[in-house]
């Protein structure tokens, strides 16, 4: 517990998850009963599925593959859950890094130190609270588009991308409202992999959401079902911020992810 909140570990995620499967039905029902429609993909889900949340779109950072090899580890397959109709903030570090992403390039030959480049794609300032799947690159390409085109290179379908914006606008996009149908997706349906003590973005703009929106809605959602979401604790590094080179598949090579975060030996 942390805070009063459960983070679970992989191995007591998956047995977790396993056990609530036949509550589902349950659940579903009472998504019907408050009125809420979930995206097609949840109610869908399999038996073993882990979440990453992003608060815009999904691309192609280490902190993709570091979720990746969680996901692998733990017997999941992974999604991404993503919010195209959120505004572009410009106190959000994942937000800004939309469009001003730092890229990957080598090890340097000397010293064998990570060499990177930031590319400045389009104007922050000029973007500040537009809708993210209406701002645009200096090229012209939606910067979501872009994105997509980076996370593509995964090779998973883009079905494991689930797109929340219409979901949320049943609630009329408070946060207050609509973070109670997210949580309740990880009750027997998935795992969330996420931090809401640490992290990209409450290590850079501190834990209003978390203590305003997050524990408040947790803990009813807690005192309702009578569990808590599966949330497995997902670590934060600032070198997963860097976006991945073309051949995902050797990142490895690439030993941006420091080892520790790779020690996934106090889950099991």
């Amino acid at each position: 517990m942390f805070h009063d909140v459960k983070y679970y570990t992989l191995s007591e995620a998956k047995a977790t998850l396993n056990e609530r499967r036949l509550l589902r039905p349950t659940i579903e029902q009472w998504w019907k009963e408050q009125g809420w429609t979930p995206p097609n993909q949840v109610p869908m889900f399999g038996d073993a599925v882990a979440v990453l949340g992003k608060a815009a779109c999904a691309t192609r950072r280490y902190e993709d593959a570091l979720f990746l090899e969680y996901a692998r580890l733990g017997g999941f397959n992974p999604a991404w859950m993503v919010y195209t109709k959120g505004l572009l903030s410009t106190e959000s570090p994942f937000k800004r890094r939309l469009l001003h992403p730092t890229f990957f390039e080598k090890r340097g030959k000397r010293y064998g130190g990570i060499v990177v480049r930031k590319h400045r794609l389009g104007c922050i300032e000029s973007n500040r609270a537009k809708p993210v799947c209406d701002v645009r690159l200096k090229c012209g390409t939606p910067v979501v588009d872009f994105h997509r085109r980076l996370h593509q290179r995964f090779g998973y379908s883009d079905d494991t991308v689930i797109d929340l914006s219409s979901y949320y606008e049943q609630f009329a996009y408070n946060a207050k409202k609509y973070y109670w149908g997210y949580l309740s997706f990880f009750l027997a349906h998935s795992v969330l992999l996420d931090d809401y003590h640490g992290g990209e973005e409450r290590l850079r703009i501190g834990m209003r959401f978390t203590n305003e929106v997050f524990l408040p809605v947790y803990h009813e959602v807690v005192r309702k079902f009578g569990i808590t979401p599966i949330i497995v604790r997902f670590p934060w590094h600032e070198h997963l911020k860097y976006v991945m080179p073309d051949d995902v598949e050797n990142w490895r090579d690439h030993r941006v992810i420091p080892e520790n975060l790779l020690d996934l030996s106090h889950h099991f």
